[in-house]
């Protein structure tokens, strides 16, 4: 499954995103999974006692609510600006990337996590001017129609998550990065600034975790890097009563195979509406995430895709049952790691390069 997205990839960013284009997706997953690594460090929780009534389910409630109340007006406003702008990428240019968004996992991920810290993290975010936004609320984040539409501010949001420099970076480094992260979200800015700037920094770039506290449920939320495969997040609440919570704003292109698929296969997706009825975020558990994403599932909707397109199916690689189990189970087991904490922890909270 080919979902390398062309954008800023800590480290590797253009040039070898590039490259890494025509590497099959199974391969990639093995290189990541296979490299021995250990969890980064955790962040000290707090030994405060969590409130007994909050459930599991309120804290992913409150997540999912979140997410649709503003990381996904945020995403359509940063979409609509790459578009004028002319980008022509694969997530803002192709079927793929507008209906399933395709190659967006790096991009909106790291919008995500950058709302979500702004919303249950710390409010003083530096060089972030979330005080002077206008009319903001007590938790420092407006609604639909307010600050999550300013594509200035999440540009700058963006440029905090994706325009970090590793920790063994010279001081310089860290100097020019805040100067760049200044810099963002001026009049005219977007994306190929976003990576202009990424170049003039020593890699690999971008911040992979951040203290979150949702509805008094302290915890981490890590972003997680599937090498150049796919980019996601996940809430893990210091308090073992309470269950990890994934966040994903791009999982749709996976409910499809797209090692198996062509431009028309996206074109067909598209122009029939095909899993336009499910949300474009998943935010549930690990056994939840399971749920949707099942082998039955996978093989419906790519003999769909393929009748639609007006292709056979009879020798379509998800007929035979073999590849149509090592793929699911490659997803499922491997890149979201749904029954795997230990790997769970290898592919989370740091660059793909640093493990």
């Amino acid at each position: 499954m080919r979902v390398p997205v062309r954008a800023l990839w800590p480290a590797v960013l253009w040039l070898q995103l590039t490259a890494a284009q025509h590497s099959r997706w199974e391969d990639r997953l093995a290189a990541r999974v296979g490299r021995p690594a250990h969890p980064p460090p955790t962040p000290a929780a707090p030994r405060e006692a969590q409130p007994a009534a909050v459930s599991s389910e309120a804290v992913r409630r409150e997540l999912q609510a979140f997410v649709q109340e503003y990381v996904e007006p945020a995403i359509a406003a940063v979409r609509a600006h790459e578009t004028l702008r002319g980008n022509e990428e694969t997530c803002f240019a192709t079927a793929g990337g507008q209906h399933l968004r395709y190659r967006c996992c790096v991009y909106f991920s790291a919008l995500a996590a950058a709302l979500l810290e702004w919303r249950f993290g710390n409010p003083a975010l530096a060089g972030v001017p979330i005080a002077t936004a206008t009319h903001a609320d007590a938790g420092g984040v407006q609604g639909a129609g307010g600050a999550v539409r300013d594509t200035r501010l999440l540009y700058r949001l963006l440029a905090r998550w994706l325009l970090q420099p590793p920790p063994t970076a010279p001081s310089t480094a860290e100097l020019r990065s805040q100067q760049l992260q200044a810099e963002a979200g001026a009049d005219g800015y977007d994306l190929a600034a976003l990576r202009a700037a990424a170049s003039k920094l020593p890699g690999p770039l971008g911040r992979y975790r951040t203290p979150l506290t949702v509805l008094g449920v302290s915890g981490t939320l890590w972003r997680c890097e599937v090498s150049t495969s796919h980019s996601y997040l996940r809430f893990e609440p210091h308090a073992h009563a309470h269950e990890e919570v994934v966040i994903d704003v791009a999982f749709k292109q996976f409910l499809v195979m797209p090692e198996w698929m062509e431009a028309r296969h996206f074109d067909a997706c598209q122009s029939n509406d095909l899993l336009a009825s499910l949300p474009d975020s998943f935010v549930g558990t690990h056994a939840q995430l399971e749920q949707r994403m099942t082998e039955h599932g996978l093989r419906e909707i790519m003999r769909d895709v393929y009748e639609t397109a007006g292709d056979p199916t009879h020798d379509a690689p998800f007929a035979d049952a073999g590849e149509l189990r090592r793929m699911h189970e490659l997803r499922n087991l491997v890149m979201y790691a749904t029954r795997d904490v230990a790997l769970r922890r290898r592919l989370c909270g740091a660059p793909s390069q640093n493990t």
